[in-house]
């Protein structure tokens, strides 16, 4: 039999409104959209039977609920939300609400779920902005004596029965974030990225709403992921009222191991909801943005790359920084090309050092003159990064992925450093530093130019 549906929590901000509830213990997001508050804002307009959808004939004989993170154990037939494993067998988790005394502010909530046999807990906080976004935060901690792997984090989010269309953004080098509209049915699509970092293929965020919504009509939500990573995004049409969208991190075998007390993080998801079409769900979310980087300095930039690649000149550049201050630029960035060996794209990635043939005196002559204008310096890096010819590799083909297979496949010239080593962490904070701490750099231009 099937478990009554309760209001877990109702927290809101603005015009949104997120009602948290629960069935036999198993917590969901029962509605996201227009805010529910009745005359006196503590009165929630919004009824708990009606949530319920009831046992399905010829079904499981329970009513299964959209979890937050869903379970197979639960009922849930979809991509698991948690996927543990310990010894190397998948582990039938049981997440259910721990009680939880909460006093938070009317649009906070927080809820702590709990598997007693595996000793595994999951904290969840749920957030909406002042920017009328919701932020939900999670992490799962191993509280047991044996080690755990997880496979797979999502977070599942319900959405109306009547959004129809999912919109996505992807594309290529040069051709960015080109939309993409698919019908929504009874149907999977699926968004992936696995490139080790945030992608021209695919962008970490999907919007689904009315058919044919557009920037100013239509009922649209939107679903990001805060990371810049691998992720999964899957728009489940589970029946034809019942539609989620589950996002997460894509965790590859054996990526994330919890000992006894550790936790693993979930990237935050961030999430969006307008009447008005797409354009109110990006200005909430660009102002969301804002509101974490606060008041910040934008300079006007000037970086080198376009002017002269890798001719570096001290005469020409000292001219180029004072033709930049005339014009009223406030930061002069030296992009590739300083460092040892590096006259073109095929050497050099991994040697951090000032390369004298190019820069007898070093950078002081280049620096001193820009900062003598009133103009900030910066300096590019691309420090994950490595050429097989440069003296890096030569002394340690091992940091590199891959980079002790006979033909390793290469990126731009390059490959990946291995940052998860101790000793690759060490040398390259040690030749930064040694840069950061003899000149006079206010910036750094971090450049990332090929996949993992």
């Amino acid at each position: 039999m099937s478990g009554d549906i309760r209001i877990y929590d109702h927290i809101w901000n603005g015009s949104i409104s997120v009602v948290l509830a629960s069935r036999d213990g198993i917590l969901f997001i029962a509605y996201v959209g227009p805010a529910l508050c009745g005359p006196n804002e503590d009165d929630l307009a919004l009824d708990a039977s009606l949530l319920s959808r009831g046992v399905v004939g010829g079904g499981l004989d329970t009513e299964v609920v959209p979890a937050l993170i869903p379970l197979p154990s639960q009922g849930w037939m979809g991509l698991p939300g948690l996927e543990v494993l310990r010894n190397g067998d998948r582990l039938p988790l049981d997440l259910r609400i721990v009680p939880l005394e909460w006093e938070g502010p009317f649009n906070e909530s927080m809820c702590v779920l709990h598997d007693a046999l595996h000793n595994i807990t999951v904290e969840v906080s749920v957030a909406v902005t002042d920017a009328e976004v919701v932020v939900i935060d999670t992490s799962v901690t191993q509280l047991g004596d044996i080690d755990i792997v997880i496979n797979q984090a999502h977070l599942n989010i319900p959405v109306g029965s009547h959004a129809g269309e999912v919109l996505t953004l992807g594309g290529r080098h040069a051709m960015e974030a080109v939309q993409q509209r698919t019908p929504w049915g009874r149907s999977k699509i699926l968004l992936e990225n696995r490139t080790g970092r945030t992608s021209h293929e695919q962008l970490g965020v999907v919007f689904v709403g009315t058919p044919g919504f557009t920037e100013q009509t239509g009922e649209v939500w939107g679903a990001h992921l805060a990371w810049s990573g691998n992720f999964r995004m899957c728009c489940d049409g589970v029946t034809e009222t019942l539609r989620t969208i589950q996002v997460g991190e894509l965790l590859t075998t054996g990526e994330v191991a919890l000992n006894k007390d550790d936790s693993y993080q979930f990237p935050s998801l961030v999430l969006s909801h307008s009447q008005f079409g797409l354009n109110t769900v990006s200005q909430n979310f660009h102002a969301h943005i804002r509101q974490l980087q606060g008041d910040i300095s934008r300079p006007v930039v000037l970086n080198t790359w376009e002017a002269v690649y890798f001719n570096h000149d001290l005469d020409t550049l000292k001219d180029l920084a004072t033709v930049a201050a005339d014009v009223g630029v406030e930061r002069f960035v030296l992009d590739d090309g300083w460092f040892h060996a590096r006259r073109d794209d095929t050497a050099g990635l991994g040697d951090w050092w000032v390369d004298n043939t190019v820069w007898p005196g070093g950078l002081e002559p280049l620096i001193s003159h820009v900062t003598s204008l009133g103009v900030e310096f910066g300096l590019w890096f691309e420090p994950e990064m490595v050429n097989p010819n440069s003296d890096l590799f030569r002394a340690h083909p091992e940091w590199a992925l891959d980079g002790t297979l006979p033909s390793p496949i290469l990126g731009r010239n390059q490959l990946v450093l291995d940052l998860s080593r101790s000793d690759v962490r060490d040398y390259l904070f040690e030749k930064i530093h040694a840069l950061l701490s003899e000149y006079d750099i206010s910036y750094v231009k971090w450049d990332h130019n090929r996949p993992l």
